[in-house]
């Protein structure tokens, strides 16, 4: 166990030895290491002031030893939610995060919910949202992000679209140079690419006719293209680049299927 000072707080928080977790928990766990005893109880303040008590006390559990139910009572689910969706600074709880302290919360919160296995979960809204967030935090979550994405690859846990963590692998490492591990990656997104793109149609028609639009409809799957190629020069040889430009490509030109 360590205590300290990388919690910002003078040592209040005790959190577990990144060593000691399963590696699919590390990010948590490291994310912790960044959110100080305040932030937590602006969290536990997200549902408009309710049960404030009962949020931060599970919010301390979850905090302290990455330890992730396979499904989250109300309490801290609710905030955690609340505040992965946002990207607001505020909620009108009359507290803001500095924007940094905002952007570690909201990759503490999805990578908890990420870690569940419910299907009710929407993981490739929170998986977006996470890849976004990694993208502009200081220091490198790659190695533990990583383990993350494996972690949900291997579990097949009902409502996780393995297209989705396909691409979002394939893109966090040719972000980070990991070539190799990109060309393997860039294999399982051939595998699925006639399904990506049969589900973010099936999203489109969906609207269009009047359902709810997921939020990780056709702006999502743009963005992902838009840094798919420009991540794509990264790949090494003139062949993988240009597959995944194209995918890439693919997934930006989604909207012309209306």
């Amino acid at each position: 166990m360590v205590r300290g000072g990388e919690t910002g707080d003078g040592g209040a928080l005790i959190l577990v030895t990144l060593n000691a977790l399963p590696p699919e928990r590390r990010l948590l766990a490291a994310l912790a290491r960044r959110i100080a005893p305040e932030h937590l109880h602006i969290i536990a303040h997200g549902d408009y002031g309710r049960d404030v008590e009962l949020h931060f006390e599970a919010l301390m559990r979850l905090h302290d030893t990455a330890e992730v139910p396979a499904s989250f009572d109300w309490h801290p689910r609710e905030v955690l939610e609340l505040f992965g969706w946002s990207e607001d600074a505020d909620r009108g709880r009359g507290d803001a995060f500095p924007p940094e302290a905002q952007r570690f919360v909201r990759a503490f919160c999805c990578t908890a919910l990420l870690l569940q296995s419910d299907p009710e979960n929407d993981y490739d809204e929170k998986l977006f949202a996470l890849s976004e967030t990694l993208s502009v935090l200081p220091g490198d979550w790659m190695e533990h992000f990583l383990a993350l994405l494996m972690w949900m690859e291997d579990a097949e846990t009902p409502g996780a679209s393995t297209a989705f963590i396909a691409v979002v692998r394939l893109l966090a490492e040719l972000e980070h140079v990991q070539v190799d591990a990109a060309h393997r990656s860039l294999e399982s997104v051939m595998a699925h690419e006639s399904d990506m793109l049969m589900q973010s149609r099936d999203r489109l028609d969906c609207d269009r006719f009047g359902g709810v639009r997921s939020l990780i409809g056709t702006p999502h799957w743009q963005r992902l293209g838009t840094r798919l190629v420009a991540a794509a020069p990264k790949a090494g040889d003139p062949l993988r680049q240009g597959l995944i430009e194209l995918i890439g490509r693919s997934l930006i030109a989604i909207p012309a299927a209306r």
